[in-house]
Formats: C-alpha cells, structure tokens, sequence
C-alpha cells in the first residue's frame, strides 16, 4: 500500500527501471535525522520547478474546509511551503471531500489548528495521485494517459513484491540472490 498510496514512487530520485524500481527505507542504519534521509531519497527539485502543476490545482482547493475562495498568490505560497517537504499521501478527510470513508473519518484538530493549516487544504485528493489499482478511477488526474497509469500501477506493484522480498531476506538473513522474482 506504501507504493500505491503515497508520492514516493513519483518524486524517487533513483533511476526507474521496469525490473529494478526504487525501495522506500524509512529507517537506515545509523541515522538519526530520519527527515533528511526521507528528503535525500527524493527528488523535489523537479516538483518545485516545473511538476508543481500536477499536484497543486487552484481550483480543486478545499475552500469549504478552508474557510475562504483564495486568490492566486495562495498556490505559490502553499508550493513555497510545501517545497522539500516530505508528502506521503493528498489531504485526507476534510470537510466537503466526499467517499465513504473521508466522510467517516475525521482529520485531526491538532493538525487544522496549526497556522499553515491552509496549506493542507491545497494538497490534491488521496484519489487524485494514488495509483491504488490496474484501472484508473475517474477522478484521478496525476497520470491522465491510461496506458501511463498502468505501467505506473505495475511499478509500483514490482516495487511493492521487491520491498517484501528485501524484508524476509534481511529479517531472516537469507541472500537475496536465493529469490527470484516473479511479477504476475
């Protein structure tokens, strides 16, 4: 769920390939600043400059979770804020989003009390980015070519089985050259 849930697969610095995507490591061995670490596996050069179109869209703000219709110099300042921040997954339960359980669920007040909390509202949808199965839900707006969304669907997918494979083999010390990997 890591894979199809969240930007990580978008934003990975590593070099994609069909048979090697990047693997998410979300504590190295001997790091204790696991912020920086997360940050150094991503690329948000590419997201602040030239990608920001993608996530960020002025008309689908939450203005009814906001409060307010904001004018066009919000986006940048939510880009400037949201710039070389690490975002794992769109904005989540808040008011006037709707699916069962957005309606359902409730976004915490510790988070809409805080003074960028209007930033928040700017984040796309969970729905709108994620890549959560082979067909591509009508909402979904991040890869908008279907056959993009399908080879994204099976990146994701190999690197989801190849992060299993390197915890059994890790936890159970086994060589990794022991598997071999088949993508269904």
């Amino acid at each position: 769920d890591f894979y199809s849930h969240s930007s990580f697969m978008y934003f990975a610095k590593n070099k994609r390939t069909p048979v090697a995507p990047p693997l998410f490591d979300p504590y190295p061995s001997g790091s204790t600043n696991y912020k920086k670490h997360w940050i150094d596996q991503l690329n948000f050069q590419s997201f602040a400059q030239s990608d920001y179109g993608r996530f960020f869209n002025l008309s689908k703000i939450n203005t009814e979770e906001l409060g307010y219709k904001p004018g066009p110099d919000f986006i940048t300042k939510a880009i400037n804020f949201w710039d070389s921040q690490v975002i794992l997954s769109g904005r989540y339960g808040m008011k006037g989003d709707s699916g069962f359980f957005e309606t359902i669920t409730k976004f915490p007040n510790e988070l809409r009390s805080q003074q960028n909390f209007g930033y928040r509202t700017a984040l796309p949808r969970h729905d709108w980015i994620a890549v959560d199965g082979p067909k591509k839900e009508p909402d979904h707006y991040l890869y908008k070519d279907k056959q993009k969304y399908i080879d994204e669907f099976l990146y994701r997918k190999y690197a989801a089985l190849g992060h299993i494979q390197k915890v059994v083999c890790d936890n159970f010390k086994i060589d990794r050259k022991v598997f071999e990997v088949i993508y269904f």
